[in-house]
């Protein structure tokens, strides 16, 4: 039998056990009433909450990995192949870590406010507010995000969204009374899905509750949830500078409104952990281009339009903060009961599926369009019988990727094993082993199934070869073998273009400058090797770098801050070396006479380049210039949202780029990317 895992938190250098904290369950006592007056935990939003905004996932160059995997749930041989360290990931491991990564596409409000939460409650030196999103925090956001998916908190969310406004808000009185945030609180509309962290009430009337909340959209902002306990309603306002005028208000009812205790996110156990997961019920996660889906249960249908059938429920999880645009990614979340009968689902769209079982962890891709014919889950596995939809099953440490006509992938006493058409017309088999423990399968009608073969098998091989069997319609193979991964062994999902992270929080707010004059020059660069400290990702690959640049208006005589953030995840693979030696970048700002000026020697330095400049009149203007030298690869920069690329000049074998900014009014970006 697999063994059970406990869940924890790491905050930074600290390990925070949360389910070790004072505090009872994650439900209200019959006893709790709701305040008279006034309550608040004592929680500052300036010190406690953090500085810095809610980002997108491609602003980051950190992924949710094997070292994630292990300090929430262990190193045994649940989580990493043979209970070994170094961790190697399972295969169902790896399916979770894909899970993480694929809905921290659009943001991570939920793991920002959960981990502020618990350094609060646990008191962690130093307060939140001192930290920079470094590896480390960056790592703890991610373990705190991953807590939403655990058994016991889906369990409590559902419940939860199932009781009156007026429970809720007795429950995170109660909490917030003995001076702790101890529940998280989710909103949702047709537009979008929002947590949220509430730290103090005020009640402006016998029916009225305003609950204030730390929102990592606006991380220095007083925001705040207004409930009519009266009329049953609430409203929100996630994107207005103005909370108290924000004609795009957010408002509904208690379906709309979820809450989930600290307690439950850390006392979860590890949900692909064998018979000991805590799994109770069949959880899909959907990211798809638009709301054209559906799925059928025992209980009946539900879609984005009807969300509640019987005990299954449909949250959007993510999604822009106004209307959704055809063809933009939203991010749902459906949890239902686990049933002998099929579940069937109908895709119209483009998505990427993710269905967590007690069986296994079951992945679906299709294409523009969707699927012809419904997706079939079943106890033990999934099935389609439309050949355009990929399908993968991770059990354990065993992983099948398969393509093709009548394609159905099971559990078996062995791991896991396909059946799909071969190009003759016969069914085909493949089942792993434990010498063939990651397979791909292509059968009738597969993209990339080669003329004159029957169906392709390939194998990851070793640590980073992949040996494939072509099998033909005449009876003779082919054998290759190639250095490369199986998608299916990676922790980053692989995305199309229609679902791929956005570079900001949709319907978030968004910082950047307005440039009313702007001015481009290039200049000259040279190579190097730049192996210090460079930033860790799965596939060691450099990638694009997103610096956001804040800027203080000209009118304002306050400091201005210029913090870089490094997103390397889109460099390509031939750009290993983005810095060669000699590697120089530097950022000026200047008000007027005087200048402030800092500047970096390895690629590294510009995640935490930081520049302060302090107008010394009104009447001067802000200007910013960057200048990035000595790089071994082509790229280009772009001063502000309204500026123009300028592609790097070329210099032997390297390249070098400047841009500028005058009259800068507020918050832009700089970017860079390479060409």
């Amino acid at each position: 039998m697999k063994s059970r895992r406990g869940v924890a938190l790491s905050v930074v250098a600290a390990l925070v056990i949360l389910n070790a904290c004072s505090g009872g369950s994650g439900t209200s006592s019959p006893t709790d009433t709701m305040p008279t007056g006034p309550v608040d935990t004592g929680m500052d939003i300036l010190s406690d909450g953090f500085t810095f905004a809610n980002f997108a996932a491609s602003a980051i160059t950190q992924s949710f990995d094997a070292t994630d995997l292990v300090a929430m749930f262990g190193s045994g041989p649940d989580v990493c192949v043979g209970g070994v360290d170094p961790c190697v990931a399972t295969a169902e491991a790896n399916a979770f870590a894909r899970m993480v990564n694929q809905v921290r596409a659009s943001g991570h409000c939920e793991g920002l406010v959960v981990l502020a939460a618990s350094r609060f409650v646990r008191k962690v030196s130093p307060a939140s507010g001192k930290l920079l999103r470094d590896d480390e925090v960056v790592h703890s956001i991610l373990r705190a995000f991953a807590t939403q998916f655990l058994p016991k908190v889906q369990d409590e969310t559902d419940s939860w969204a199932k009781k009156s406004l007026k429970d809720k808000v007795i429950a995170m009185a109660t909490k917030i009374k003995d001076g702790e945030p101890g529940f998280t609180l989710g909103v949702y509309t047709d537009r979008g899905g929002h947590a949220i962290l509430p730290y103090a009430i005020d009640f402006i009337s016998e029916d009225v509750a305003r609950i204030k909340v730390y929102d990592s959209n606006w991380p220095d902002k007083e925001r705040f949830v207004t409930v009519d306990l009266k009329t049953n309603q609430w409203s929100f306002s996630f994107s207005g500078a103005d909370p108290n005028n924000d004609p795009a208000i957010w408002t509904g009812g208690k379906g709309e409104m979820d809450i989930t205790s600290l307690e439950a996110r850390l006392s979860s156990d590890c949900p692909f952990c064998g018979k000991d997961s805590g799994v109770q019920r069949d959880m899909f996660v959907i990211r798809s281009v638009d709301s054209n889906w559906s799925i059928t249960t025992d209980d009946g249908t539900v879609s984005p339009d009807t969300t509640i059938a019987g005990n299954t429920y449909v949250r959007i999880m993510r999604s822009p903060g106004t209307l959704p645009q055809p063809g933009q990614p939203i991010d749902y979340i459906v949890s239902a009961p686990i049933s002998k009968k099929p579940i069937s689902m109908n895709m119209n769209s483009e998505a990427r599926i993710v269905a967590v079982t007690p069986k296994g962890i079951v992945e679906v891709a299709t294409k523009k369009g969707g699927s012809k014919k419904p997706i079939i889950f079943t106890s033990s596995g999934v099935a389609s019988l439309d050949s355009s939809v990929h399908l993968t099953l991770s059990n354990s440490d065993f992983v099948i990727t398969s393509l093709g006509d009548n394609n159905s992938l099971y559990v078996t006493d062995n791991g896991v094993a396909v059946t799909v058409d071969g190009a003759d017309g016969n069914p085909v088999t493949v089942e792993t082993t434990s010498d063939q423990q990651a397979l791909e399968v292509l059968g009738a009608s597969a993209d990339g199934l080669p003329s004159n073969a029957n169906y392709v098998v390939s194998a990851q091989s070793g640590p980073n070869e992949v040996t494939t069997r072509v099998v033909n319609t005449d009876g003779t193979e082919q054998k290759t073998t190639e250095q490369k991964m199986l998608p299916n062994q990676l922790i980053d999902p692989t995305l199309p273009e229609a679902l791929k992270s956005p570079t900001s929080v949709p319907g978030a707010p968004q910082t950047g400058f307005t440039v009313t004059d702007e001015s481009t020059t290039t200049t000259t660069v040279a190579p190097s090797n730049t192996t210090s400290n460079t930033p860790k990702t799965q596939t060691g690959k450099p990638g694009n770098t997103t610096s956001t640049v804040p800027v203080s208006r000209t009118t304002q005589p306050a400091s201005t801050e210029v913090s870089f953030n490094t997103d390397i995840t889109q460099w390509g693979p031939t750009l290993d070396k983005p810095g060669g030696q000699g590697f120089s970048s530097m950022l000026t700002l200047a008000h007027g006479t005087s200048q402030n000026k800092q500047s970096c020697s390895n690629i590294v330095c510009l995640e935490t380049l930081q520049v302060a400049q302090q107008p010394t009149s009104t009447t001067s203007q802000t200007s910013a210039t960057f200048t990035m030298s000595n790089v071994a690869v082509a790229f280009s920069i772009r001063c502000g949202d309204n500026g123009q690329w300028v592609i790097a000049t070329a210099s032997g074998a390297t390249y070098s780029a400047t841009c500028s900014i005058s009259n800068v009014t507020k918050d832009d970006t700089i970017y860079l990317k390479a060409t």
